[in-house]
């Protein structure tokens, strides 16, 4: 592992995005289907926020005991009424190191990865940290 290596080597690069309009109905299918917990929230190019899923279940009425009322309540919601907009962001060329400090000064459990245009090209979360430290193979399960 090469702390100094810059965060393009870990990052997702094939982000999932919702924009401020849609629901969080939207939002609940995309942590059901995806297996992730943080959604970058987009308008018109720019990075506004960032929606995760300790936000989603903050506004969730029953925690899903009952889903077609529940699904009536996210169908009226908006991201904008729950995303996150003070968050941190890093460049691509940025040291792994320094995410690995944010998370840790700030309990953030993922960060949006800009380029130089300040547009989003990645996320990288304290899941791929833990991987990129300690990779897990098949060989290490079987032993």
């Amino acid at each position: 592992m090469n702390p100094l290596a810059p965060v393009s080597e870990i990052m997702t690069s094939n982000v999932i995005t919702v924009s401020p309009n849609d629901t969080i109905l939207n939002v609940k299918h995309i942590f059901n289907e995806h297996r992730i917990h943080h959604i970058p929230v987009i308008e018109e190019g720019n990075l506004v926020g960032m929606v995760s899923k300790s936000d989603f279940l903050k506004v969730s009425p029953g925690l899903y005991f009952n889903s077609e009322a529940e699904d009536a309540f996210f169908e009226k919601v908006h991201v904008e009424k729950i995303m996150t907009t003070k968050i941190a962001k890093v460049k691509a060329n940025e040291r792994i190191d320094v995410v690995a400090l944010i998370f840790h000064e700030n309990l953030f459990h993922a960060v949006p990865v800009l380029n130089e245009a300040d547009e989003l090209v990645g996320i990288v979360t304290s899941f791929d940290l833990i991987e990129y430290a300690f990779p897990i193979t098949e060989k290490a399960w079987a032993e």
